[in-house]
């Protein structure tokens, strides 16, 4: 389409078999450790509401097809006519941990200040250890709790807002009934809380 009111000019796609492709051939090598991130930007304009994704085709030595791998970004429903949704997938080399960084161009992140550092419309894709804020993690047997893993761009542990015991906390067979506290901001990098 040469022009539309959210697009100066886009490609207009008729649905016409049940999986329908649209498809780029380009051969983007990727090193160890680096990720690309592929966008696109779709819009329904009419007919049944279908699901849409980016979908990548692994290549092994030899041009031949890598297989065990993930081959696709996230499923969106398309449920809304004339609405733009944003599509994001992640391609990689090897799955990622975690979030281990902030971008610290122009400045870098104060972690005795930081508070509700909030995380919004972000999809994981090969991360083994999303982050969470809040963070609530369980925890059996032990009273130290590392949230490292959770928190993110390697934040500390800052605040506790409840201790909820599952059952009566007991010592052996015997009930004790002795209120609990915490001591947030503990371990090398103040990533742990320790409940006492």
């Amino acid at each position: 389409m040469p022009a539309d009111q959210d697009f100066s000019g886009c490609l207009e796609l008729t649905k016409t078999q049940a999986v329908q492709k649209l498809r780029a051939f380009y051969q983007t090598p990727l090193s160890p450790g680096c990720y690309l991130r592929i966008r696109t930007r779709v819009k329904l304009v009419s007919a049944a509401f279908p699901t849409v994704s980016i979908v990548g085709w692994p290549e092994a030595a030899g041009n031949g097809h890598l297989t065990g791998v993930n081959e696709a970004g996230p499923v969106t429903s398309l449920n809304t006519y004339g609405e733009v949704v944003e599509l994001s997938a992640i391609v990689g080399s090897g799955n990622c941990t975690g979030v281990e960084s902030v971008d610290s161009t122009f400045a870098t992140l104060n972690y005795s200040k930081a508070r509700n550092v909030v995380v919004q419309g972000n999809t994981f894709n090969a991360i083994s250890e999303p982050i969470y804020n809040p963070c609530i993690l369980e925890h059996t047997q032990t009273w130290t709790v590392d949230f490292a893993p959770s928190l993110p761009f390697n934040g500390r542990a800052r605040t506790v807002e409840a201790v909820v015991p599952v059952g009566a906390i007991q010592s052996g067979s015997a009930n004790i009934y002795e209120l609990q506290h915490s001591q947030a901001e503990q371990g090398g990098s103040g990533s742990q809380v320790k409940l006492n």
